[in-house]
Order: C-alpha cells, then structure tokens, then sequence
C-alpha cells in the first residue's frame, strides 16, 4: 500500500460532526493496472467526480455550479492532487452547506488520503464497504459514530487504540470482517454479539485486553471460518457448542486464563468442525485428561497447540488419526505414561514439542518414521533406555533435544559410541543436545561431517575420544567442558556449546 491513511480531525466535536455526515476515511479498494494510459486514469478521476457533484442537491455556494470537464479537476474548489501523479488525494468541502447523498463512485479516487465534508447536511447511507486503518498513527478512543456506517462490511483498526469498544461498533449486522486485533482495548465482549453479528466470518480480537467469558453467542455465527482471541484476559471455561461452527477453519483462545475443571469436552463438541486446521489453546489454566476423541478431530488439523496448560494422564493413542499434523505442541503439561507408537502415523509433522512433562518408557522406535521432522524436543522428561536408532531416518532434523531424561548407556549394536550410526544421514542436524543423562561412551567421529553449531553432552560421562576422531573442524563453537568425562577434556577432542 501506497502511503498512510490519515484523519484531518482537529477536535473530537469535530471528530462527531464529520463521522454524524458520513465522514469516513476507507482503504485503496482498487488498484488501477499499471499499463493503463494517463489519459485513461484521468478519466476515472474526472468521472468520479462529476458523479459525486451530481448527487450534491444542495449547494447554495454554487461550488459545484461552474464545475465541468473543460477545468482541469485538480483546480477544482476543494480538490488536492499529488504533485507527482495529478491524482485526487484530497477533498476539503467542510463548511460549505452541502445537501444531498454521496455518491458510491467516491471509492474511484483510488489516492484519496483525506476526505473533510464537515458541517454539512449529507443524508441517506453511507456508500462505504471497506474501512482499514491498520498500522497508523492514530490513537485515542474509537469513535462511536463509526457505528453509524450502517453497510459496513470490512472493518479493520489495529495498533494504539485504548479504551473500550463503542458499543454501536457491535450492531453493524452486515460487518463480515471485524477485525480489532493488536490494540490496547479492554472490557467485555458483548454476549449478544453472535445474535447481532451473524454475518461474520473472520473476527479478529487478539492482542488486546479484553477480559470476561466467551459469548456463547458466537455459534450463531454460522459462516465464521477464523476466530483470533489469543492474547488477552478471558476466562471462564471454552463454550462446549463450538461444534456448531462447522465452517471454522482456525480458532485461537491461546494466552488466556480460561480454564476447564477437569473437564476437557468441549474438544468432543469439535468434531463437528470438519474444516479445522489450526486449533490453539496453549497458555491457559485448561486442567483434566485428553479423551481419546480428540483423535476425531478434522483430519484437515495441520497445527494443535495446548501446550503450557495443565493437562494430565497420558496421551492417548487416538491422536495418530491426525493425520494430516504439522506442528505438535504438548509441552509444559503434565503428561504422564509413554509416548503413543501411533504418533509414528503423522507423516507430514515437522515440528515436535513435547518437553517439560512426566513421560516414560524408551524414545519410541515409530518416531524415525516422522521423516519430515524439522525439530523434535523432549526435554525434561523421564525418558530412559537407549536412544532410538530409528532417529536416524529423519533426515531434514535440524534440532534434537534429548536432554534431562534417562537415557542410559547401553551402547547399541549400531552405535559408534553411544550415539546411534544412523544419525550419520541427519545432514541437516544443526542442533544435538543429549546432556544431563546417563549416557557414556565415545563421542562419534562422523559428528564432524555435520553441520552441527550446538552440540551438547554436559553431565553424561561422553567423553573418551582418540585425537584422530576428534570434532575439530565441522563444529564452529565455544569451548566444552563435561562433568564426567573420561580421557582428554581439550578443545582438539571434545567441541559443544557452553554458556559464555
């Protein structure tokens, strides 16, 4: 987009007076193709024009008397051109005792930037569909006679308003996009706002302050395909007919304080929502045991993040159904029990999190079939056995963090060292962390051929190494020390990262 949208609003009774006349200011609805001619681009400014002086039914200044096309439009009364393009970018015509409607081809002034029709008499409704003042200047409280844009259907105003949300802004029923996200607005969501919204298909309320429960109402609309309220104060518990929206694609409730009393139903009531790619509930106080149908969700569900909640029990092994998964986020609950072999089904999963929880049981072998797996981390769990060999088939690995288990020192078949030979085909592995186990042994040498830049076994007893093997030359890092390393400590034996 060309430029900033801006307001020319000297006082808030100036603020009424223009917005009680239809003032309003509204996006670049069109953008002219760029091989059309100058002569062509003069046109569509000459006619939008003459358009709008033809529905003026009142003008006792005869501003728009002697006005026609013999008159270059840029020396009309009240009319601003850019001096680069010769494009209409403002209209000054407050003050001036107009009457009449304005004229829908006001949206043909494609480099409109002001519009001041101030103190005038305009009546009828106001032609405007689409108003975007995203990433301005602006600040303050929204006016509330923006609420008087009775067709509205593309509402969007994000950064630096404050305040609460003028209540007429909910009775807009024919608004389809309301978008208020990333502001500093606070309050309650008001619960009728599905009954009178119904249109909606894409709110946008995140990265505010709102605060209070969701409205149950927002079922009521039918049409909702994206649902952002992440990031603000709500509470209370996540309304179990979801399900109703069955058009609904992405749904965000992440970084609130809802909560659940144990009772995590309401993912049962989704299954109705066939559409579903992105489900975020993470950073939350959501509490209880993940039932087996959340394996029934959309097998369109690309990303299923609920991590940072304090979720319990184990995993259940319905969740392999899932098909279609790409980022899993388990992390920071209190998962307990082994990780599923079904998740070895979630052939397109790139990204893994799965740390800070009371996992059990080996690494399963069904993760080396995650073979577009980018990142995987199961830090801090309760992890033991040997590391699954199986890893070695996920070859777009770039980040692997193993640390703070169990994982014990049997030294596999197919292991030079405790570190399976396998991982000799990860030639995307950026970052290997295995440290705080008990693992022992020798560090491989094929280590080197890596494109390693972390490479971490603090606190196992990893260390003996001959200089030959040594992991000089691949790893470009800081100077490693292990706790318990057996044999040579040197920089020319052992490389890893280490806190500077």
């Amino acid at each position: 987009m060309d430029g900033h949208w801006f307001l020319n609003f000297p006082t808030n009774s100036m603020i009424s007076k223009l917005l009680s006349c239809s003032l309003f200011l509204f996006c670049i609805l069109c953008k002219l193709d760029h091989v059309e001619s100058w002569t062509s681009r003069n046109e569509t400014e000459i006619q939008a024009l003459l358009a709008i002086k033809a529905r003026i039914q009142v003008d006792p200044y005869g501003v728009f008397t002697p006005l026609n096309d013999s008159l270059h439009f840029c020396n009309w009364r009240g009319v601003t051109c850019g001096r680069r393009h010769q494009r209409v970018t403002a209209l000054y015509l407050s003050s001036l005792k107009l009457g009449g409607d304005l004229s829908p081809h006001i949206a043909n002034l494609t480099f409109l930037r002001v519009i001041d029709l101030g103190n005038n008499s305009f009546h009828g409704t106001s032609p405007l569909l689409h108003l975007s003042l995203k990433q301005n200047h602006l600040e303050g409280n929204i006016p509330s006679k923006l609420g008087q844009l009775s067709n509205l259907k593309f509402l969007q105003l994000s950064l630096n308003f404050s305040g609460t949300v003028p209540k007429q802004l909910y009775n807009i029923s024919t608004i389809s996009l309301f978008s208020l996200a990333g502001n500093q607005l606070h309050g309650q969501i008001p619960p009728y706002i599905g009954l009178i919204l119904s249109n909606l298909e894409g709110i946008y309320l995140g990265g505010n302050k709102f605060s209070g429960p969701i409205p149950t109402s927002i079922v009521n609309c039918s049409r909702l395909i994206q649902l952002d309220m992440g990031l603000n104060s709500l509470s209370g518990t996540i309304p179990k007919n979801f399900g109703s929206l069955q058009n609904i694609q992405i749904l965000n409730l992440g970084h609130n304080f809802l909560e659940s009393s144990n009772d995590l139903s309401f993912f049962t009531s989704l299954i109705n929502c066939t559409n579903l790619s992105r489900l975020w509930l993470s950073k939350n106080s959501l509490t209880g045991v993940l039932l087996y149908s959340i394996g029934n969700l959309s097998t369109n569900l690309i990303q299923l993040r609920i991590n940072s909640n304090y979720i319990s029990g184990m995993v259940p092994k319905e969740i392999g159904n899932l098909v279609g998964l790409e980022f899993l986020g388990l992390y920071e609950n209190m998962f307990t029990g082994i990780i599923p072999d079904s998740i070895g089904k979630f052939s397109e999963l790139k990204y893994f999190y799965g740390y800070r929880n009371g996992i059990i049981g080996e690494i399963s072998y069904s993760l080396g079939n995650l073979t577009q797996l980018i990142v995987l981390s199961l830090i801090d769990n309760l992890f033991g056995g040997e590391i699954a060999a199986s890893l070695g088939n996920c070859i777009r690995l770039e980040r692997l963090d193993l640390s703070m288990n169990r994982l014990s020192g049997t030294i596999p078949k197919e292991a030079i060292g405790i570190i399976p030979s396998s991982f000799r085909k990860l030639r995307r592995l950026q970052v290997l962390d295995v440290s705080h186990n008990n693992l022992s042994g020798l560090i491989p040498e094929f280590l080197a051929e890596l494109p390693l830049s972390n490479l971490n076994f603090l606190n196992t007893s990893m260390a003996k190494c001959r200089p030959k093997e040594c992991l000089t030359t691949s790893v470009h890092s800081r100077l490693l020390e292990t706790n318990h390393a057996e044999g040579l400590r040197h920089f020319d034996c052992l490389i890893a990262l280490k806190k500077l």
